[in-house]
């Protein structure tokens, strides 16, 4: 397993769902979301969702998720399962999040995040990608943490 285990990682975890039968609700639209990028950061579209980092750079993706905010347990659980140690849990209310260890069988390691935050009826993803320092992951998981609706909807829970 390389560096690039991480990325692999975090787009297993943006597909994690509740794994509810019912039809969800429609996924809140990227153009409908309010990101609070850190000082210096931008933000490109990337299929559904969004890109960002500071210029050059791509350090995070968001995706509009129709499926609601998981539990913090589900989330750690992916993690597992994906052979990555949970490390840092943050939570708020509508949010999830928590910071992790992947390494590889030479034993380098690799930190990531990985959050969720409800928005709307449904929810947004968040992740580090391989380019992501380390001290890209506190700005990230605060600029997940912020997201919310442009037209300042309700955060249903």
């Amino acid at each position: 397993m390389s560096r690039r285990r991480a990325p692999l990682l975090a787009a297993a975890l943006l597909a994690l769902g509740p794994g509810c039968k019912r039809p969800p609700p429609e996924a809140p639209a990227r153009n409908a979301l309010r990101v609070p990028l850190p000082t210096g950061w931008t933000a490109a579209t990337e299929g559904a969702g969004l890109a960002v980092g500071p210029p050059g750079r791509v350090v995070g993706a968001l995706e509009p998720s129709a499926d609601p905010l998981p539990p913090a347990s589900v989330v750690e659980q992916a993690l597992s399962q994906a052979r990555a140690q949970a490390l840092e849990p943050l939570a708020a209310d509508g949010f999830v999040g928590f910071t992790y260890d992947v390494s590889n069988d030479a034993g380098a390691v690799a930190r990531g995040f990985v959050g969720v935050k409800r928005v709307g009826r449904g929810s947004v993803r968040c992740a580090s990608t391989e380019f992501a320092a380390l001290a890209d992951l506190a700005p990230l998981a605060a600029l997940c943490r912020g997201v919310s609706l442009a037209d300042g909807g309700v955060n249903e829970p």
